[in-house]
């Protein structure tokens, strides 16, 4: 009982409170009758299905201490239907059109919270037949999408990860500073020429040595190579190229791995060795005239051993379009007569991962841009065109017709009357009376001739040109 009673003085100091809120903010304004907001909700959104979310995010912006004013908005109806609103939950005016939310107030969206402020919104309708997106548009995502996946496997193919580890041992660093350029620029050489799947040749060691040696070594070339301390033009990739091939290095499973392909190469090279030397037996038995159970094997085998050659770029390899097969290979001087087409954009041949990772990243941006230029055009042509659809269905319904249509509509059904009485003309009296038609002297007389009509106008268009007057004025002497 106790709880039941404080609960009942609690909603009446509140209902004080509002009040008294509600006659220090609307001192200029009539006293009104208190009204439900969330019945004022429901009629404003019946009304105005659309307006859902706006609303939503006005009240957000009043319930964040933010003032309001409602004066820019262009419909009237819903200038007046917003303000009984806000006068209904307690906003204070500041002037005619600007609320704000009393400090001594629930916000708004706990006042509206059991209303859905999008369950009333108009339906999205499906994009299908006239509206379906435009083929400028659909271009433009495709367009989107391939620069999105260029960018993605240009950010794949560059390595922004730099090693960063503890600073190197005093020791270490003194002897690197010791170093002069040319030192480091063998260095940068070095490991430029070396392969990229051997990360022992770019660091300088080999397989039996420890992770700690490994590291100081790594310490040394680092501090040699690094484009602060290097002037060698490469430096910075060949800085990338050492701490890529150190993280190689210090993972488990890829050392195991690339361990094991080490070992494999290792055992092939010994016996490709003692292969070519039984080869070579075999030959000098050959040419003693000693023969041997195998050595005709032996002589006829294709012993390989050396490293697959290095496969170049399709750039390196293909010919231009211009100098393809059946092209001429004659070199006129003179100026082309016919356009010829050129090899288009071919800075991607020499361009560093780096520079292709910034050109998929502007080629993104653009068609990005591109795209929700277009999108938004689309949504405004949208938006004129059910603007024009509603203007026209109300004009339709509500006004009446201007005297211009009234003029019009008189004018087609004079002619429609016209056409009518014509095709009655047509049908003669005696169709369907008599077998054949009937002799009329004025029109069976006439015998098809055709009346002339003398016009004293018209008749100087028919003489010649000898007794017409000439088209230039003629000068004598």
């Amino acid at each position: 009982m106790k709880s039941r009673d404080e609960d009942k003085k609690k909603r009446a100091n509140e209902i004080d409170d509002s009040e008294r809120s509600s006659k220090s903010g609307g001192d200029s304004e009539p006293e009104m009758t208190r009204v439900d907001p969330q019945a004022l909700v429901r009629h404003l959104l019946n009304e105005f299905p659309n307006a859902g979310s706006d609303l939503k995010q006005l009240l957000q912006v009043i319930d964040g201490g933010k003032a309001v004013d409602i004066n820019g908005i262009a419909q009237k109806s819903l200038i007046m239907h917003l303000r009984n609103l806000f006068l209904s939950l307690n906003l204070k005016e500041l002037h005619h059109g600007a609320f704000v939310l009393p400090s001594n107030v629930r916000p708004t969206l706990e006042v509206i919270g059991s209303i859905s402020l999008h369950s009333f919104a108009a339906p999205e309708r499906r994009p299908i037949g006239p509206e379906t997106p435009s083929a400028e548009l659909l271009a433009a995502a495709a367009k989107l999408t391939e620069a999105e996946a260029e960018l993605r496997e240009a950010e794949l193919e560059q390595d922004y990860g730099i090693f960063i580890g503890p600073p190197p041992p005093p020791v270490v660093a003194a002897e690197a500073e010791s170093a002069n350029q040319a030192d480091r620029f063998q260095e940068v050489t070095r490991i430029m020429e070396s392969e990229d799947d051997s990360p022992y040749d770019i660091v300088g060691a080999n397989r039996n040595m420890s992770a700690d040696n490994i590291k100081k070594r790594y310490w040394k070339l680092s501090l040699l190579v690094h484009p602060d301390k290097c002037a060698h033009p490469q430096a910075n990739r060949a800085f990338v190229k050492l701490n890529k091939a150190l993280k190689e290095l210090q993972d488990p499973e890829k050392r195991r791995a690339l361990n094991e392909k080490i070992e494999l190469n290792e055992t092939q090279e010994r016996f490709i060795v003692e292969l070519r030397a039984m080869r070579e037996a075999a030959q000098w038995r050959k040419l003693q005239g000693i023969s041997v159970e195998g050595d005709e094997e032996l002589l006829a085998a294709d012993i390989g051993g050396g490293k697959a050659a290095r496969k170049r770029e399709e750039w390196m390899t293909k010919l231009p379009p211009e100098r393809k097969h059946g092209m001429s290979a004659m070199q006129s001087t003179r100026f082309s007569r016919s356009t010829r087409q050129g090899r288009g954009d071919t800075s991607g041949w020499t361009d560093a991962p780096s520079e292709r990772a910034r050109k998929a990243k502007m080629d993104y941006l653009q068609a990005y841009n591109v795209a929700a230029s277009l999108a938004s055009n689309e949504e405004e042509r949208r938006k004129r065109s059910l603007d024009a659809e509603l203007l026209d269905s109300y004009n339709k319904e509500k006004r009446s017709k201007s005297l211009l249509q009234k003029h019009q509509e008189e004018i087609r059904a004079s002619r429609l009357k016209r056409k009518s009485k014509q095709h009655v003309e047509k049908e003669e009296d005696w169709v369907g009376k008599h077998p054949w038609k009937p002799w009329d002297r004025e029109k069976d007389l006439a015998g098809g001739r055709q009346s002339v009509i003398l016009d004293s106008e018209n008749m100087t268009q028919g003489l010649t040109s000898r007794f017409s007057r000439g088209s230039y004025q003629r000068n004598f002497l």
